[in-house]
């Protein structure tokens, strides 16, 4: 029994001590930007930030977030979609008073919240 449990605590003891010396070198090595064999190429599209459109082959098209007002048909042409276009109400402006110019320095006026149909009725 003691043979077993020497055995088994040198070679835990030699297990331990190995891998905290590979990851140590692992360590110096990433952080000296040493890379042996394949790990260079494990760790190279790691270092990258995010990928801009400028970045990429001639095939490559990021955008930029904005929302598609349509689709594409399976023969290639574009079909606008009337549901997915930006709809702006506007109330009728005739006589009114008011100048697209609104000074910094004028008073914050506070009032009621409109609703939907307090926009809608004054049309």
């Amino acid at each position: 029994y003691v043979y077993v449990y020497v055995y088994v605590h040198v070679s835990i003891a030699l297990f331990t001590y190995l891998f905290f010396t590979f990851f140590t070198l692992f360590l110096f090595f990433l952080e000296h930007n040493i890379m042996l064999g394949a790990g260079r190429f494990v760790l190279r599209g790691a270092r990258r930030g995010v990928m801009t459109s400028k970045q990429g082959n001639k095939n490559f098209y990021k955008g930029r977030g904005a929302k598609s007002t349509g689709f594409i048909s399976r023969k290639g042409r574009f079909i606008p979609d009337p549901y997915k276009r930006v709809h702006f109400v506007v109330p009728n402006l005739e006589g009114c008073e008011l100048k697209p110019y609104v000074s910094y320095k004028a008073p914050l006026v506070k009032g009621a919240i409109p609703t939907k149909d307090d926009i809608l009725s004054a049309e």
